[in-house]
């Protein structure tokens, strides 16, 4: 789902009862937050940031490079 990632929208989303919910920003390319549902090791779910930019080909070797990114938050979900 693209939305626009603010604070207030961020702070309302509750962990799914099951998987996760994906949030691409639509303001920054790339720029995604994921809210997982609870497990045992963690019963208030997870939230992780992740910025997938889109890859360029290298000209030379024409393999595709990709750069990933992930910072989880703790704290009250």
């Amino acid at each position: 789902m693209t939305v626009k990632l603010t604070d207030r929208f961020l702070t309302s989303r509750k962990p799914p009862a099951a998987g996760r919910a994906i949030y691409t920003d639509a303001t920054v390319p790339g720029l995604t937050f994921r809210v997982s549902a609870a497990t045992k090791s963690n019963p208030e779910g997870r939230r992780d940031w992740l910025l997938l930019p889109t890859p360029r080909a290298n000209t030379e070797s024409g393999r595709t490079r990709h750069l990933s990114c992930r910072v989880t938050v703790r704290g009250p979900a």
